[in-house]
């Protein structure tokens, strides 16, 4: 399937993916005789695991291969996927808990800051996924505060 996306040029997007998935897309499997997209790919709407250990982000290990295959990780607002915590057991699907205190534009710019200091800023983008989210990080109510994340980078 990724090849075939490869062939038409469509952008495999990892967002929604397991860790597992990850690598095989973006180092490929010797066992299986596969190695991997041959183009880049995109994370559209994720974020830094080390920062916010949740499934669906973006491993240091994972990030090293976005880094090498020249792909690009859209850092998300999604408030699971900004500002949780591990607790025992985590919420009833096993999940780490949301954090909502440290849900802010500063925790945005924490995991674009992160992302962009461990594999260069030419891999890291803005996903929002303002489409559906059940809240928002405080101060990233709309896109009219773009200017307020871009502004808050350099602090």
């Amino acid at each position: 399937m990724v090849h075939e996306m490869n062939r038409l040029g469509m952008i495999v997007d990892l967002s929604h993916t397991a860790a597992s998935t990850m690598h095989d897309v973006l180092e490929g499997s010797k066992a299986k005789s596969w190695n991997g997209s041959r183009a880049p790919v995109v994370f559209s709407h994720s974020c830094a695991y080390a920062l916010c250990p949740h499934p669906r982000n973006v491993p240091d290990d994972v990030l090293h291969l976005v880094k090498a295959r020249n792909s690009l990780v859209m850092v998300t607002f999604s408030p699971d996927f900004v500002s949780c915590r591990n607790s025992e057991g985590g919420n009833k699907n096993g999940l780490p808990e949301r954090y909502d205190a440290n849900l802010t534009i500063s925790q945005v710019v924490r995991h674009m800051r992160y992302i962009g200091d461990l594999i260069w800023y030419e891999h890291m983008g803005i996903g929002s996924d303002f489409d559906g989210m059940p809240a928002t990080p405080q101060g990233l109510e709309d896109v009219a505060k773009y200017p307020d994340l871009v502004a808050e980078m350099p602090r």
